[in-house]
């Protein structure tokens, strides 16, 4: 813990690590994991669950080599778990047969829900890491909010190409919403989000005050981060949804008196 807080590079932690990267990449993965998290661990728990990466100890993803640690270990039982998921389609002849075909497309639309579900997990999961350090731990050195800045670096430049690779999830995490300390920060480091713009006075439509407020706070950080046409809009019309509501809010206040 103390080298890797020293910021180490890890081949300098397994001095074998180097030399086994390249030809045996599963079985280091798999062995750091066994060392970070549980001993016990197969190469089939994380591959069926790569969730499971993230319980590696908070002394360990303070540090800025930890956090490549994890992201590099979870970017390859990803892709592990992905091209497993794709062994497990049915043959194409099935197909041509009416019942077989349902039950192919079920079995797509579950594995679609699936990938879906994992990928926004591990997005909340991922931005916990970006934490400040005054609500990580109390009275924060200069290092450690140091790590704090990379570790951020390094979530954000991870998240960019995840958003990017996987179709409508930006959509869905900013739907599900997160916490409203982190939205500058994602914002600001997240340039594959700028999209968000698009739907973001959808989900003003919605009954939830608290997911209205997250919309209200994503777009103004969304407009000082791009001063777009589109973005310019999008304000416009958040601006009308205000107006309406306050309207609708003192007609409420006269019916009342």
């Amino acid at each position: 813990h103390m080298l890797l807080n020293m910021g180490l590079e890890f081949r300098q932690l397994h001095p074998s690590l180097g030399e086994k990267c390249g030809s045996q990449p599963q079985q280091t993965w798999l062995n750091t994991a066994k060392t970070l998290i549980n001993p016990k661990l197969t190469e089939d728990d994380l591959w069926a669950n790569p969730l499971q990466l993230f319980q590696i100890p908070d002394e360990i993803t303070r540090s800025s080599v930890g956090v490549k640690i994890l992201l590099h270990i979870l970017k390859g039982y990803l892709s592990l778990c992905r091209a497993r998921l794709a062994e497990s389609d049915p043959p194409q002849t099935i197909k041509t047969d009416p019942p077989q075909a349902n039950k192919s497309k079920e079995h797509e639309d579950n594995k679609a829900l699936y990938i879906t579900l994992q990928n926004s997990a591990i997005v909340q999961l991922l931005l916990d890491l970006t934490s400040s350090p005054s609500t990580q731990h109390t009275g924060p050195t200069a290092i450690e909010s140091n790590h704090c800045y990379e570790n951020s670096a390094l979530v954000y430049n991870f998240l960019h190409d995840f958003f990017i690779n996987n179709d409508g999830l930006s959509k869905l995490v900013c739907w599900q919403t997160f916490k409203l300390s982190q939205i500058e920060g994602v914002v600001n480091g997240v340039p594959s989000l700028h999209v968000a713009c698009k739907f973001t006075t959808n989900m003003l439509q919605q009954s939830s005050l608290q997911k209205q407020l997250f919309a209200v706070c994503l777009l103004s950080h969304l407009a000082v981060q791009y001063p777009i046409q589109q973005t310019l809009q999008a304000c416009n019309e958040m601006l009308q949804w205000a107006i309406s509501q306050t309207s609708q809010l003192s007609l409420c206040g006269l019916c009342c008196l």
